[in-house]
């Protein structure tokens, strides 16, 4: 027992301060945050909830801006067209200046007898520049041009 000048008689000693971790009687960090979410359950709890609520409500907004795009046909054709366009402008040079119809092959077997179609397959994309002259065969599944050519749409 240590002796103090300023103790009063009948007083035990102070205790000396131990630091975060010392000896094994000390509360670590880990111990003292275990502590107060014992007692403070309920705000981690609310906590959570919020971020949940805020994560499901961005989920929400993002998914309805899609579909409400996604319903205006022109929008949606105007999003694919230019998402091929993209993607075929770099492997090619594409005209400028106008927008190019887009076409998907669906059955190859009945435009065999066109010699631009001769390598298609269903699924590729034609792209046709009217004012231009030019029609691209894209194959979106090996991201590759199947054929380039001019083309003449008359006074169609």
């Amino acid at each position: 027992m240590e002796f103090r000048a300023n103790q009063h008689l009948g007083q035990p000693a102070a205790q000396p301060r131990q630091t975060a971790g010392a000896g094994p009687a000390g509360h670590s960090l880990s111990n003292q945050i275990m502590s107060f979410l014992k007692r403070r359950w309920w705000i981690v709890l609310l906590i959570l909830a919020v971020i949940g609520l805020l994560f499901l409500g961005y989920g929400y907004i993002h998914t309805k801006n899609e579909l409400t795009k996604l319903k205006n046909p022109s929008t949606a054709g105007k999003t694919e067209t230019q998402q091929v366009i993209d993607k075929v402008g770099k492997l090619v040079q594409l005209p400028s200046g106008e927008t190019p119809t887009l076409a998907t092959v669906n059955d190859a077997t009945k435009l065999k007898n066109q010699a631009f179609f001769a390598g298609a397959q269903n699924g590729d994309k034609v792209l046709i520049y009217s004012k231009a002259g030019k029609a691209v065969l894209y194959r979106p599944s090996t991201n590759k041009i199947i054929a380039y050519s001019p083309v003449n749409l008359g006074n169609q």
